[in-house]
Formats: structure tokens, sequence, C-alpha cells
């Protein structure tokens, strides 16, 4: 690395330091898992969940195998921890999108010789919106941002180099459940690209070893090789994921009705299009990337990041409906800003180029985007901190004036969270409950409760067999007497 990489990672590194100072680390139920996880795994505990929060499987006890997330993030953080600390995990992200962004760099320079466009590139990639927000927490967008560089940098190259495609998206399948698809459709765009059955067959071989360990340890603990949770395609809505009543089955879902079902379907079109295209182009910068496109389909690029975006966009829409509104789009996105910052460079300096009298205007755009971008993730970071902060508040409020005993075990309305701040095992006791949280603290062995106004069931536990014992705000804690 030059001495123009080197400063370009540093001044990536203050940048994304500096705005963390105002983002939570753990603010999402995301982020707070994986901080759990690599928890769980500092204890010796394994791949094992000390809350139940969802009810895709029944479960019989508090504390289970994982068998919904993926293993690869909550490594990586924990991993990180050997050197900054559980309290410092959320540098391993600015670390990976600094050293990102000066990929990008490097990148557009070496595609124009200009190093403004590829400053204007490297800018985006560091103020990347409303993202920015959630890489500054212990989420897996840095993680996905650099396995989709990698992967769809190896699909467009003109040489076959298969054997790092496969590893590539054999690791985008242990960081999520849809990397899968990646993973298969790399084996299928290789053996397009080199017309080789031996390709694809020692492909399927890299990707199965790449999985072998989740698989066998699978296999040892959940009898099957992969838990795939398909019962979540049938959700009629978000909520049924927090319901103990929700069935799972083909014949619950279509008795929604077609009507509804198609439109939720264009629903989840509209929203996985703001997601995955519209939020990282930060809502004006498609101008600048269609010719950006131009500039790579000129030069022989087969589209095949264009293919995914479209895949994933009918994916998000079609099939991961509900789940895509809730995260999952959002979280898809992080495998294309790579790509997205990347055009961003090569459609301006198409622009500028081809412009005769307007190169000083085109060069203002450039300026433009970058204000926009710092803007926009500025915006973002002070909206979605404040909107955290309201719905986390009155938890943090309410275990520092009441601390829970390490056995208690609490039922809750979001208990991710609550684990996070007491280290209580927990389940999920919502309104989508019909029995009630009592009821379900009782079948899970919970002797503390936390009602949440905002979202618990309207029946409350009776006074009879459980006492107040704290309140905040929104919150009543009680414990069985």
């Amino acid at each position: 690395m030059n001495k123009t990489t080197i400063a370009l990672f540093i001044i990536g590194c203050v940048v994304l330091g500096c705005a963390s100072l105002y983002v939570d680390p753990q603010a999402s139920m995301d982020a707070a898992y994986y901080h759990i996880m690599a928890n769980q795994l500092e204890k010796g505990k394994g791949f094992t969940e000390p809350v139940i929060w969802h009810y895709l499987n029944k479960y019989n006890s508090l504390e289970h195998p994982v068998d919904y997330w993926m293993p690869l993030g909550i490594v990586l953080y924990y991993l990180t921890r050997f050197l900054t600390g559980a309290g410092g995990e959320v540098w391993l992200n600015i670390f990976i999108w600094a050293f990102l962004a000066v990929l990008i760099y490097q990148n557009v320079l070496r595609l124009t010789q200009s190093r403004f466009c590829a400053g204007v590139s490297f800018c985006i990639h560091i103020l990347c919106g409303r993202n920015m927000f959630y890489l500054l927490t212990t989420d897996n967008i840095a993680f996905s941002a650099v396995l989709g560089y990698c992967y769809f940098g190896l699909l467009a190259a003109k040489e076959s180099k298969w054997y790092l495609t496969a590893v590539s998206g054999g690791l985008i399948a242990l960081l999520r459940i849809e990397g899968v698809i990646f993973a298969a459709l790399g084996g299928l765009i290789e053996f397009y690209k080199t017309r080789r059955l031996k390709v694809l067959f020692l492909y399927i071989c890299l990707v199965l070893l790449v999985l072998a360990p989740w698989v066998i340890r699978n296999m040892q603990v959940l009898k099957t090789p992969w838990s795939t949770n398909s019962k979540a395609i049938f959700l009629r809505s978000y909520a049924e994921l927090f319901s103990e009543e929700f069935p799972g089955t083909l014949e619950h879902y279509l008795a929604l009705g077609y009507k509804e079902i198609l439109a939720q379907k264009l629903n989840g079109l509209w929203v996985g299009l703001l997601n995955l295209i519209v939020v990282p182009a930060q809502f004006i910068f498609f101008p600048v990337w269609l010719p950006g496109l131009v500039f790579l389909w000129k030069r022989g690029s087969k589209g095949f990041t264009l293919f995914f975006v479209l895949l994933f966009w009918l994916l998000c829409g079609l099939v991961f409906t509900h789940q895509a509104e809730k995260g999952t789009a959002m979280h898809i996105s992080a495998f294309f800003y790579p790509c997205y910052a990347i055009l961003s460079g090569l459609g301006l300096f198409t622009l500028i180029e081809q412009a005769q009298k307007r190169k000083r205007i085109y060069r203002f755009v450039g300026v433009f985007m970058v204000l926009w971008a710092f803007a926009m993730s500025a915006a973002n970071i002070k909206i979605l901190a404040s909107n955290y902060a309201v719905d986390n508040s009155p938890y943090i409020r309410l275990f520092k004036t009441f601390s829970p005993d390490p056995g208690d075990k609490i039922a809750s309305v979001y208990p991710v969270y609550v684990n996070f701040l007491t280290g209580c095992q927990g389940v999920t006791a919502s309104k989508y409950n019909s029995a009630g949280p009592a009821f379900i603290a009782k079948k899970y062995g919970c002797n503390l409760i936390v009602t949440d106004e905002r979202s618990s069931h309207p029946s409350k536990p009776s006074l009879d067999e459980w006492q107040i014992v704290g309140s905040h705000s929104v919150l009543v804690l009680y414990r069985l007497k």
C-alpha cells in the first residue's frame, strides 16, 4: 500500500470512529444477539441461545441450540474480543469498511485513471447513508459487504477462479441463511464460464468442505444437516413469528385469501425495491449508476451483479415478504454496497468524459454526491439512534433500578435485549400469544415478567400470583410470589 491508500484507510477509520460515538453498538436486536452469542462462546457454552425469541420451532427449555442464526458473524465477533475486548467489537466493522473503501478507490482509479472519481467512490462507500448506523453496531453489515465484494469481483473476472468463488460462496452461506443461494448460483456461473463439469464438481466439494463444520455440528445437535426454518415462508404477518399458535402450514397461509396474499406480495416488491436499490442509491444516485453500468458493459461485464440484485428483489418481495420488510432486505443490500459505490465513480467518470463544456458541472455533481451522502448518513444516525433510544431506554432504566439475580428467568416482549442487559434467560411473551404472559412464564419456568404497554398482551399477570416489584415508564416488572 502506498502513502495515499494508507492515508485513506486512516481517514476512513477516523470518520467511522467519530461517527460511532453517536451509535449504541448493541442498539438493535440483531446487534444485541451477536454480542450475546459471542458471550456464549466466551463462556464455553458454544452455539446455545439463552432465550426463546421466536416460535418457528418448539422448545422444551429456555437455553437451546442455535437453529435459526448462522455462525460466521458470531465467530468473527468472538475472535475480535481477543484484540479489542468485549466493548470494542465494532472496531472490526470499522477496519473492514475502511479497508473496503480503499479497495474501491483503487478499483475505480485503475479503471478510470481519475483520482477525483475514485475519491467520490471512496467517500460514498464510507458515508453509506442509512446503513452507516447499522455498520457501527455489532451487526453483520461489514461482513456481508466484504464477502460480496470478493464474490462479485470473482464472478466478473474473465479468468475463472472457481476455487475462490467456492470459498467466498461458502462463507456467505455461513453468514446468512440466504447465502446458500449465492453459493449455489456461484457454482452454476463458474460452470457457465468454464464449460467444465469437473469444475462444477470440485466447486461443490469445496463449498461442502467450507460448510462441513456447521453441518457436522447440526447433525450432532439438531439431527439435521441444515436448519432451514422453512415455516417462515408461510408467515401471514411478521407478528406470527412470535406466536406459539403459529402452525406454519401451507393451508394456514392460503386461508389468508388470494387478494390479501397478492396485496402483501406487491407491497413486498415495493419494500424490496426501496431497501435493495433506492435506499443504497441514497434516493438520487440512479442517474450516475446508469452510465456506470454502460461503462462496465462496454468492458465485457456479464452483468452478474445486476442479475443478483434483481433475483433478490424478487425473492424479498415474493418469498421472504415479511422478513424482508423487517430487515432481511436491508441486510442483503449490504452485499451490493461496494458495487454501488464503484458504479457511482464509474458513472461520474463517464459523464465527465462525455461532457465538452460542462465538465465543471459534473465535477460539482461529484462534490454534491459526497455532501449528500454525508447529510444522509448524519441524518440517519440521528434518527435511528433516537428511535432505538426510545425503544430501549425504558429497559435500561428499569434494570438499573432493579437488578435480577443471575438465576432469574424473565418472560418479556424483548427477551434478546433483556438478556443483553441482565444476563438472564428468557422467552418472548408478546401480545401475539393469546394465552397471555403469565401462561408463557409458567410454561417455561420464568419467575419474572416484564410487560410493555407498547406491545404486551392486554391480559396482565394476576396480582394474586404475581407482585409488582418495579416499573418505569411503559414497563412493569412482576415477580412470582
